[in-house]
């Protein structure tokens, strides 16, 4: 049986729910982690770069273990 992993998506949800978790610990509220701008709301730059470590970090570590 083969299991198909979405790599970017898997690497992605992990490093959000870790930003969260860091973010969490440095007690940042809603406002430190989001922007928005008219109706599109992304990541404050701080909270972009928390992400991106961590989205690096899982991507690597999961492309790791990939069969090919």
């Amino acid at each position: 049986m083969d299991i198909k992993i979405n790599l970017v998506e898997i690497a992605s949800e992990l490093a959000n729910d870790r930003m969260f978790e860091e973010l969490s610990r440095e007690y940042l509220s809603e406002s430190d982690i989001y922007k928005q701008d008219s109706d599109v709301v992304e990541y404050t730059d701080y909270a972009q770069k928390v992400f991106n470590n961590w989205y690096d970090y899982y991507y690597n570590f999961v492309n790791i273990y990939k069969i090919k």
